[in-house]
């Protein structure tokens, strides 16, 4: 039987040291000896490096213990598990101790790399998306008063680095970025993470948070674009840490909140968070949300701007539009009217008054005015969410109107993207009997060559004009070169924008045929219209 247990114990993996009841080292196998360093034959070196752990757990009274600890072994720091075990007889009287050990050190080293990939980017080794908000919130919860920042970045345009450059390039700038963060973090108690694509994340301590530094970070990663001639543009939100309790992830989308509202804004590398931005996300958020039942509850309603002749009888008027909230009362377009645009809902509310102005004609020609018509705007998204052509001309079958009556007006914004297609359909709604009107001429980037292509019958000259500023005589010289033009184009002209009634002399001078502005009227509702 001795024979049997010493053969096995000597071919196990494990390293066994085994000791009696006075402590004294009575057996130890090969592999023991190959760990620990000492032969057979100096079991004292044994009873020295074990006599600690014997003492400590003899005097826990623990029969059973299992630590893990790190072995020098060949000039290399092994990860060794010890396991601790007393031996006893039926008496339950104390016989002695054994130790196993195993060299566990490629086991610990890919848990410790499995560990690492969960946690970690693989491009730029910074800490993922999770384990920055594990780490983040860990820190904030230790420092309960302690003051931080949360700092989100972000490459501008950066598809298109990939795409003109490749994606090794890309990865560049993106590992550029991660060195400059990483250096930030180094003995600061900063925390830095690639929370997807081209964002990153940082928490900072107030006391090593330095604006002047971050802004040279951001040059130096810039930097790197310039051997390829390229401007590289890196934005950076900033939000102080006011709650320690709040979400990290909601911190971060408030710092990330900011650079999105700046977007625009070329010369803004470094932009804080206040709490104007959350309240206008909230109102945009609560605009779309109400949205929906705003339309089915009829809560938008039509307003008409009284649009008049050059001997002012008024012609008809153009259909604007108010909210009438329930409980926030009146909104204006400037509301909301954006909000839509960008969010691709404003053809819904288009479609909506497009029908509010041909019901309104139809009432009107029941009561013997058919004289008077209703303009009613084409937004750009219009054509890409709708049959722009089919919606009118069912609407003057729908309600048995002239389509003469229902004016449409477009933007010249509309004509920036995919000319050919618009003037296509608007070609046809001419055909159909639809006068076209172009709206705010002369308020973005007008172009005299969309003019040469367009055939409208109406041009509506934006009151940027009529504005009182230092080159007074250079806009009137402008202004009638316009409609001097738009004559010999066989448009008609109307100004918007028109509140003093000099101004209506000179444009009479000037040959403008129809007038719109607070002069005459503002937007009032359809009743008292």
């Amino acid at each position: 039987m001795q024979n049997v247990l010493c053969s096995v114990s000597e071919n196990t993996s494990s390293s066994i040291i085994c000791f009696d009841n006075r402590n004294k080292c009575i057996y130890v196998n090969d592999s023991a000896c190959r760990l620990i360093g000492a032969s057979k034959d100096e079991l004292g070196v044994f009873e020295k490096k074990f006599e600690g752990y014997i003492n400590e757990f003899i005097e826990k009274k623990s029969d059973y213990e299992v630590i893990k600890t790190d072995y020098e072994i060949a000039s290399q720091i092994r990860s060794v598990f010890i396991e601790f075990q007393t031996m006893r007889d039926k008496k339950d009287k104390y016989l002695g101790c054994f130790f196993k050990m195993e060299d566990r050190t490629e086991e610990v080293k890919r848990f410790e790399m499995e560990k690492y990939r969960a946690t970690h980017d693989s491009l730029t080794g910074l800490l993922n998306r999770v384990a920055f908000m594990e780490q983040a919130t860990r820190i904030l919860f230790d420092n309960p008063d302690g003051k931080f920042y949360v700092v989100a970045s972000n490459v501008r345009e950066f598809k298109l680095v990939n795409d003109l450059f490749g994606t090794k390039v890309g990865d560049m700038v993106l590992c550029k970025e991660a060195d400059v963060l990483r250096k930030l973090s180094e003995n600061t108690g900063v925390v830095a993470g690639r929370i997807s694509g081209d964002r990153f994340a940082l928490l900072i301590p107030e006391d090593y948070y330095d604006e002047e530094m971050a802004v040279k970070s951001i040059e130096d990663i810039e930097r790197i674009m310039k051997v390829y001639d390229y401007k590289l543009r890196i934005c950076m939100g900033v939000y102080e840490v006011r709650d320690h309790n709040e979400n990290v992830q909601t911190m971060y989308d408030k710092a990330c909140m900011v650079i999105d509202k700046t977007k625009n804004d070329y010369l803004k590398v470094l932009s804080y968070y206040d709490t104007s931005i959350m309240q206008k996300a909230m109102h945009e958020k609560n605009v779309i949300n109400e949205f929906d039942k705003a339309i089915e509850d009829e809560q938008f309603k039509m307003y008409l701007q009284a649009q008049v002749d050059n001997e002012g009888n008024i012609m008809g008027g153009e259909a604007l539009v108010r909210w009438e909230h329930p409980e926030n009362g009146l909104i204006f377009p400037g509301d909301f009217i954006e909000i839509l645009e960008r969010t691709g809902h404003i053809y819904n509310l288009d479609a909506y008054i497009w029908e509010q102005a041909a019901k309104k004609l139809c009432e009107w020609k029941q009561n013997g005015i058919t004289d008077k018509h209703i303009s009613v705007n084409i937004s750009a998204k219009d054509f890409y969410y709708m049959d722009v052509y089919k919606s009118f001309t069912n609407l003057v079958r729908k309600y048995d109107i002239n389509p003469d009556n229902l004016k449409l007006e477009i933007t010249e914004t509309v004509l920036m993207h995919d000319l050919e297609m618009h003037l296509e359909v608007l070609d046809k709604l001419r055909k159909f009997g639809f006068q076209i009107g172009v709206d705010d001429f002369g308020s973005g980037y007008s172009s005299l060559n969309m003019l040469k292509d367009i055939k409208a019958d109406v041009l509506k000259i934006d009151m940027v004009f009529l504005r009182e500023t230092e080159n007074h005589v250079r806009s009137r010289i402008i202004l009638n070169s316009i409609i001097g033009m738009s004559k010999k184009l066989g448009m008609k002209v109307l100004t918007e924008g028109v509140e003093k009634e000099e101004q209506i002399g000179a444009l009479k001078e000037m040959g403008c045929d129809f007038f719109q502005g607070y002069y005459f009227s503002k937007p009032i509702c359809v009743e008292e219209f």
